[in-house]
């Protein structure tokens, strides 16, 4: 019983179906790219194309392009003209580069890392100096981050304080 495969590029709907042969010619002429999905007949759950096994292993001079009609495109409605003199065009926001935030240990906690959106910490027992073993994150926003620490070794619970500002 001969399978046929289907075939859909990001955003559009599927196409298909098509014999082996026909979905090789289709990934040699380009058409079919290695982040589309593929699925075979019977099948629901797709996968990418560069995981099909010798899909992209024919080379492109042997394999002659099939036509395959292109997905609709769908249109927007269009609004009508205005004459240079009547707008101006808008400018393009001016894209900021993203703000890295800073993360400031202010009691019971040693800073290990940030990357300006989180930051690893450790707790620290602010009356014995003992440190957890065990890092925690937190997401750095303009705020103060609190918690508690429960000192295993002395057996004290102390305030984790951590400052976070963007």
């Amino acid at each position: 019983m001969a399978t046929g495969w289907y075939y859909a590029a990001f955003g559009a709907k599927k196409l298909g179906p098509f014999s082996p042969t026909q979905l090789q010619d289709l990934a040699a002429a380009g058409t079919i790219l290695p982040i589309d999905t593929v699925w075979q007949e019977g099948n629901e759950k797709g996968t990418l194309a560069s995981r099909v096994r010798h899909l992209f292993a024919r080379a492109a001079s042997n394999a002659a392009p099939v036509p395959v009609a292109a997905p609709p495109v769908v249109v927007a409605e269009s609004k009508p003209m205005l004459v240079p003199e009547q707008a101006a065009a808008p400018k393009a926001p001016e894209k900021k580069p993203a703000k890295k935030g800073r993360a400031f240990a202010q009691k019971g906690a040693d800073i290990m890392s940030q990357d300006g959106a989180y930051a690893r910490y450790r707790k620290k027992c602010m009356k014995c100096g003992h440190k957890d073993a065990a890092c925690h994150m937190v997401a750095i926003a303009n705020k103060t981050f609190k918690t508690n620490y429960f000192c295993p070794k002395c057996r004290k619970s102390c305030e984790v304080s951590i400052q976070c500002q963007m």
